[in-house]
């Protein structure tokens, strides 16, 4: 039987599977941004509308690629810095972007919490109500807050869960206040959204463990049961991109480095 790291190991260093989904959640990102500004009739806007389940993916990929990282991390505070590095540089640059356009336009609205701005610089824009969404979601910035609340976590995390029965503690518990916070604040709290993490720190803890084909049967059946009792929407999407990981990860693809489809998913990604 191969090893964990024979199984995980990629073609320079990245993993194409997971490369696969990356490039595909950024279409469907793309897609449902494009359908909110423009309109796009029949099923093909229906189609474009579920792409926002596309940033669940990017939830999932990251708790799924966390705790690889946190194998080799040298210390919370170096593994902090590193997270921070990768993240804030660009979603300041940004900020800095709209802060001066809006700015120089002169079109700012009032925020009833009376914090403007420090709501984006200090990444507690979801957390704090607002009455106007211009101070909540500002150029789709949301996810941000999501991802650092995540990474502060997760060192955390590594320590309470190191097997994969615990794993499934975690998302049950972590499902639980994904549906109590539902529509609570601002509607978008950050620790709603630690399910999609908890999920892939299943996936990796499972694929350790070897046990992928007890999952994906668990996962179907889950899947099953949503589509006959016709309830659970909000995780059918996150469980289709499971079973994805669990088939397809660590698995060497026959496409050589020369191929137009890789380069283009590696370049989407």
């Amino acid at each position: 039987m191969k090893t964990f790291e024979e199984r995980t190991k990629t073609t320079g260093n990245r993993d194409f599977s997971l490369e696969l989904l990356r490039a595909f959640s950024c279409l469907m990102v793309v897609g449902v941004h494009f359908v909110q500004h423009f309109t796009v009739p029949g099923k093909l806007g229906m189609f474009l509308e579920k792409g926002s389940t596309g940033v669940g993916f990017f939830f999932i990929l990251s708790g799924f690629l966390a705790y690889r990282s946190l194998d080799r991390a040298d210390g919370v505070i170096k593994y902090w810095i590193k997270r921070a590095v990768h993240i804030l540089p660009l979603y300041f640059i940004v900020l800095i972007f709209y802060f001066i356009l809006y700015a120089l336009s002169g079109n700012i609205p009032e925020d009833s919490s009376g914090l403007y701005w420090i709501r984006y610089i200090l990444l507690i824009n979801l957390w704090v109500p607002s009455n106007n969404d211009f101070w909540v979601n500002l150029g789709a910035l949301w996810s941000i807050s999501v991802f650092v609340l995540f990474y502060l976590l997760a060192p955390i995390i590594y320590k309470l869960i190191r097997r994969y029965y615990t794993s499934w503690i975690g998302v049950v518990v972590s499902y639980v206040i994904f549906k109590v916070t539902e529509g609570f604040g601002t509607g978008r709290l950050p620790i709603r959204y630690m399910f999609y993490f908890m999920l892939g720190i299943m996936l990796d803890l499972a694929i350790r463990e070897g046990r992928e084909f007890g999952t994906g049967v668990l996962i179907s059946a889950v899947l099953v049961f949503c589509f006959l009792a016709d309830t659970g929407e909000a995780i059918v999407s996150p469980m289709l991109a499971c079973l994805f990981i669990l088939v397809t990860s660590g698995r060497k693809e026959k496409l050589s480095d020369n191929n137009v489809l890789k380069k283009a998913v590696c370049f989407i990604a």
